[in-house]
């Protein structure tokens, strides 16, 4: 099972944080060389309307935004992360990175079992 990094992350962090996403659309007008919201949302294939609810409640359709970012060929990275990073660097966050990487090394150590198993086996057949 592939676990992906905003599965790690909160939805509280991740998705109700006005200034985050008001970035990230920043970002996705800059990367797309658009000047208005209108323009964005008629890439994005949705409504004025609800780009600017997305600003309001500080949250957004990420399965639109990564759609999005796959068809213009736009790096993820860098409409998500740089600006998710500072975010979770809050004091009081530190905990949740803490968790984060526990759950990610248990992972890696996890699939590093396996695939010694699977090397083994083939080895010994």
């Amino acid at each position: 099972m592939l676990i992906t990094f905003f599965q790690l992350i909160p939805v509280s962090v991740l998705l109700k944080n006005t200034q985050y996403v008001n970035n990230l659309l920043s970002k996705l007008k800059g990367f797309s060389q658009l000047d208005k919201d209108s323009d964005l949302a008629t890439k994005l294939g949705i409504s004025s309307s609800r780009l600017a609810n997305w600003r309001r409640r500080g949250s957004v359709d990420y399965e639109v935004i990564i759609a999005y970012c796959i068809q213009e060929k736009i790096d993820m990275n860098s409409v998500f992360c740089d600006d998710h990073i500072k975010v979770i660097t809050k004091k009081q966050d530190a905990v949740l990175l803490t968790q984060i990487s526990k759950e990610l090394e248990r992972l890696l150590d996890m699939n590093n079992k396996t695939l010694v198993s699977e090397i083994s086996e083939t080895l010994t057949k």
